[in-house]
Protein backbone atom coordinates (compact mmCIF):
# COMPACT_ATOMS: atom_id res chain seq x y z
CA UNK A 1 0.00 0.00 0.00
CA UNK A 2 1.22 3.74 -0.76
CA UNK A 3 3.30 4.74 2.01
CA UNK A 4 1.86 8.58 2.38
CA UNK A 5 -1.68 6.72 2.44
CA UNK A 6 -0.91 4.72 5.28
CA UNK A 7 0.93 7.76 7.19
CA UNK A 8 -1.74 9.82 6.62
CA UNK A 9 -4.05 7.38 7.40
CA UNK A 10 -2.13 6.25 10.66
CA UNK A 11 -1.64 10.27 11.75
CA UNK A 12 -5.65 10.99 11.31
CA UNK A 13 -6.81 7.60 13.06
CA UNK A 14 -4.68 8.70 15.91
CA UNK A 15 -6.38 12.01 15.96
CA UNK A 16 -9.74 10.83 16.22
CA UNK A 17 -8.61 7.88 18.70
CA UNK A 18 -7.24 11.04 20.75
CA UNK A 19 -9.98 12.63 20.65
CA UNK A 20 -12.30 9.69 21.24
CA UNK A 21 -10.11 8.19 24.01
CA UNK A 22 -10.21 12.15 25.83
CA UNK A 23 -14.02 11.80 26.12
CA UNK A 24 -14.23 8.65 27.49
CA UNK A 25 -11.13 9.66 29.78
CA UNK A 26 -13.63 12.32 31.64
CA UNK A 27 -16.82 9.44 31.58
CA UNK A 28 -18.04 10.75 28.38
CA UNK A 29 -19.38 7.79 27.23
CA UNK A 30 -22.10 7.91 24.59
CA UNK A 31 -22.59 4.76 22.23
CA UNK A 32 -21.15 6.84 19.24
CA UNK A 33 -18.28 7.46 21.13
CA UNK A 34 -17.73 4.20 22.05
CA UNK A 35 -18.61 2.90 18.86
CA UNK A 36 -16.08 5.71 16.81
CA UNK A 37 -13.13 4.65 19.41
CA UNK A 38 -13.48 0.82 18.40
CA UNK A 39 -13.91 1.27 15.04
CA UNK A 40 -11.03 4.46 14.31
CA UNK A 41 -8.77 1.74 16.82
CA UNK A 42 -8.87 -1.38 14.08
CA UNK A 43 -8.43 1.07 11.83
CA UNK A 44 -5.19 2.63 13.14
CA UNK A 45 -3.85 -1.23 13.96
CA UNK A 46 -4.11 -2.07 10.29
CA UNK A 47 -2.76 1.11 9.13
CA UNK A 48 -0.05 0.83 11.83
CA UNK A 49 0.92 -2.66 10.76
CA UNK A 50 1.38 -1.94 6.92
CA UNK A 51 3.80 1.34 8.67
CA UNK A 52 5.88 -1.58 10.46
CA UNK A 53 5.93 -3.78 7.07
CA UNK A 54 7.08 -0.78 5.13
CA UNK A 55 9.30 0.72 7.93
CA UNK A 56 11.16 -2.78 9.15
CA UNK A 57 14.08 -2.09 8.24
CA UNK A 58 14.49 1.21 10.46
CA UNK A 59 12.71 -0.39 12.88
CA UNK A 60 15.85 -2.55 13.16
CA UNK A 61 18.17 -0.46 13.31
CA UNK A 62 16.46 1.43 16.01
CA UNK A 63 16.18 -1.76 18.00
CA UNK A 64 19.91 -3.27 16.46
CA UNK A 65 22.91 -0.98 16.80
CA UNK A 66 25.63 -1.47 14.68
CA UNK A 67 27.84 -1.96 17.71
CA UNK A 68 27.41 -5.69 17.95
CA UNK A 69 25.04 -5.64 20.39
CA UNK A 70 21.77 -7.61 20.39
CA UNK A 71 19.80 -4.54 21.38
CA UNK A 72 19.39 -0.96 21.36
CA UNK A 73 19.63 0.73 24.99
CA UNK A 74 16.39 2.45 23.60
CA UNK A 75 14.70 -0.36 23.08
CA UNK A 76 15.20 -1.62 26.37
CA UNK A 77 13.93 1.55 27.88
CA UNK A 78 10.79 0.96 25.69
CA UNK A 79 10.58 -2.00 26.85
CA UNK A 80 11.13 -2.22 30.71
CA UNK A 81 9.04 1.39 30.91
CA UNK A 82 5.76 -0.55 28.86
CA UNK A 83 6.26 -3.69 31.28
CA UNK A 84 6.13 -1.96 34.14
CA UNK A 85 3.38 0.36 33.06
CA UNK A 86 1.06 -2.58 32.05
CA UNK A 87 2.51 -4.26 35.11
CA UNK A 88 1.00 -1.41 37.44
CA UNK A 89 -2.18 -1.29 35.27
CA UNK A 90 -3.15 -5.00 35.91
CA UNK A 91 -2.42 -4.66 39.26
CA UNK A 92 -5.18 -1.39 39.66
CA UNK A 93 -1.81 0.82 41.42
CA UNK A 94 -2.66 3.22 38.39
CA UNK A 95 -6.23 2.91 38.77
CA UNK A 96 -6.32 6.63 40.72
CA UNK A 97 -4.82 8.13 37.41
CA UNK A 98 -7.56 6.31 35.39
CA UNK A 99 -10.12 7.31 36.97
CA UNK A 100 -9.27 10.43 37.37
CA UNK A 101 -10.90 12.29 34.41
CA UNK A 102 -14.25 11.32 36.67
CA UNK A 103 -14.13 14.27 37.82
CA UNK A 104 -14.93 16.44 34.30
CA UNK A 105 -17.88 13.81 34.06
CA UNK A 106 -21.45 15.63 35.40
CA UNK A 107 -23.75 13.44 37.99
CA UNK A 108 -27.06 13.69 37.53
CA UNK A 109 -29.18 15.53 40.57
CA UNK A 110 -25.79 15.35 42.56
CA UNK A 111 -26.28 11.95 44.14
CA UNK A 112 -24.31 8.95 43.94
CA UNK A 113 -24.66 6.23 42.05
CA UNK A 114 -26.93 3.12 43.04
CA UNK A 115 -25.54 -0.22 43.11
CA UNK A 116 -26.70 -1.86 39.44
CA UNK A 117 -28.09 -5.72 40.55
CA UNK A 118 -29.17 -8.46 38.31
CA UNK A 119 -31.37 -11.07 38.78
CA UNK A 120 -31.25 -14.52 36.52
CA UNK A 121 -34.76 -15.68 36.00
CA UNK A 122 -36.61 -18.68 33.73
CA UNK A 123 -40.12 -19.19 32.57
CA UNK A 124 -42.12 -20.70 30.30
CA UNK A 125 -39.48 -23.84 30.39
CA UNK A 126 -41.79 -26.49 29.78
CA UNK A 127 -43.24 -24.72 26.64
CA UNK A 128 -42.62 -24.91 23.02
CA UNK A 129 -41.59 -21.65 21.28
CA UNK A 130 -38.70 -19.46 20.39
CA UNK A 131 -35.86 -19.80 22.83
CA UNK A 132 -35.07 -15.85 24.06
CA UNK A 133 -33.20 -14.13 26.91
CA UNK A 134 -34.59 -10.49 28.24
CA UNK A 135 -32.34 -8.20 29.54
CA UNK A 136 -34.49 -5.74 31.57
CA UNK A 137 -32.99 -2.52 33.07
CA UNK A 138 -34.40 0.20 35.31
CA UNK A 139 -32.94 3.28 35.95
CA UNK A 140 -32.21 4.87 39.29
CA UNK A 141 -35.67 6.68 39.35
CA UNK A 142 -37.52 3.14 39.08
CA UNK A 143 -35.30 1.16 41.30
CA UNK A 144 -37.76 0.51 43.92
CA UNK A 145 -40.19 -0.67 41.39
CA UNK A 146 -41.15 -4.26 40.01
CA UNK A 147 -40.91 -5.69 36.67
CA UNK A 148 -43.66 -7.57 34.81
CA UNK A 149 -43.29 -8.80 30.96
CA UNK A 150 -46.15 -9.51 28.75
CA UNK A 151 -47.07 -10.02 24.91
CA UNK A 152 -50.27 -7.83 24.29
CA UNK A 153 -52.05 -7.00 20.79
CA UNK A 154 -52.65 -3.59 19.35
CA UNK A 155 -55.37 -3.25 22.20
CA UNK A 156 -53.57 -4.20 24.89
CA UNK A 157 -54.86 -7.23 26.05
CA UNK A 158 -52.51 -9.84 26.90
CA UNK A 159 -51.57 -12.78 24.63
CA UNK A 160 -48.94 -14.36 26.39
CA UNK A 161 -47.70 -13.57 29.75
CA UNK A 162 -43.44 -13.64 30.02
CA UNK A 163 -42.49 -12.71 33.12
CA UNK A 164 -44.98 -11.63 36.57
CA UNK A 165 -44.54 -9.58 39.94
CA UNK A 166 -42.85 -11.69 42.26
CA UNK A 167 -42.71 -11.76 46.10
CA UNK A 168 -40.41 -8.33 47.50
CA UNK A 169 -37.71 -9.70 49.80
CA UNK A 170 -34.99 -7.46 51.14
CA UNK A 171 -33.85 -4.37 49.35
CA UNK A 172 -34.86 -2.61 45.85
CA UNK A 173 -35.97 -5.34 42.94
CA UNK A 174 -33.11 -6.11 40.99
CA UNK A 175 -32.90 -5.40 37.21
CA UNK A 176 -33.58 -8.68 34.98
CA UNK A 177 -32.16 -11.01 32.87
CA UNK A 178 -34.75 -13.65 32.33
CA UNK A 179 -34.48 -17.00 29.55
CA UNK A 180 -37.80 -17.62 28.37
CA UNK A 181 -39.67 -19.59 25.71
CA UNK A 182 -42.23 -17.31 23.34
CA UNK A 183 -45.38 -19.12 21.67
CA UNK A 184 -46.57 -15.80 19.86
CA UNK A 185 -46.18 -15.51 16.27
CA UNK A 186 -44.13 -12.23 15.29
CA UNK A 187 -45.19 -9.46 14.67
CA UNK A 188 -46.23 -8.76 17.56
CA UNK A 189 -45.91 -5.99 20.99
CA UNK A 190 -43.42 -6.52 23.89
CA UNK A 191 -45.33 -5.19 27.26
CA UNK A 192 -42.94 -3.90 29.95
CA UNK A 193 -44.70 -2.85 33.21
CA UNK A 194 -42.85 -0.94 35.77
CA UNK A 195 -44.75 -1.01 39.27
CA UNK A 196 -43.59 1.50 41.70
CA UNK A 197 -45.77 1.10 44.50
CA UNK A 198 -48.67 0.89 42.57
CA UNK A 199 -48.32 2.93 39.95
CA UNK A 200 -47.56 1.49 37.11
CA UNK A 201 -45.63 3.13 33.69
CA UNK A 202 -45.74 0.59 30.33
CA UNK A 203 -43.37 0.59 27.36
CA UNK A 204 -43.95 -1.33 24.26
CA UNK A 205 -41.88 -2.32 21.10
CA UNK A 206 -43.09 -3.76 18.47
CA UNK A 207 -40.92 -7.29 18.08
CA UNK A 208 -41.22 -7.78 14.37
CA UNK A 209 -39.03 -10.81 13.68
CA UNK A 210 -37.58 -13.66 16.35
CA UNK A 211 -34.36 -14.54 13.89
CA UNK A 212 -31.23 -15.33 15.80
CA UNK A 213 -29.70 -12.04 16.79
CA UNK A 214 -29.44 -9.12 20.04
CA UNK A 215 -31.79 -5.65 19.22
CA UNK A 216 -33.69 -3.42 21.54
CA UNK A 217 -37.10 -3.00 20.78
CA UNK A 218 -38.21 0.02 23.17
CA UNK A 219 -37.52 3.27 23.22
CA UNK A 220 -35.96 4.03 26.97
CA UNK A 221 -35.37 7.34 26.64
CA UNK A 222 -36.88 9.38 28.77
CA UNK A 223 -38.32 6.49 30.50
CA UNK A 224 -37.55 4.61 33.72
CA UNK A 225 -35.99 1.95 32.05
CA UNK A 226 -32.13 1.97 31.10
CA UNK A 227 -32.47 -0.76 28.26
CA UNK A 228 -33.94 -3.11 27.72
CA UNK A 229 -32.14 -6.02 25.10
CA UNK A 230 -33.98 -9.09 23.56
CA UNK A 231 -31.24 -11.68 22.60
CA UNK A 232 -32.98 -14.42 20.36
CA UNK A 233 -31.25 -17.86 20.59
CA UNK A 234 -30.66 -19.78 17.40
Amino acid sequence: MNKKIISLSVAFAFLILSITGILLYIKQKSHAIEISHVVFGLIFIAMALFHIYNNWFSLKSYSKPRNGKKLSKEIIYVILSFAVILTLSLTSVLEPVAEFGRIFASEKGGKEKWGISFAEKKSNRDKSGKEVVLIIQKNEKAKFADIAIDIVDINNKVIESIFKKEPQGEGPPSNLILTTKIQTSTPFILRVTIDDKGKKDEYKGEIKSLEAGVFEPIDTENSKLERVIVEVKK
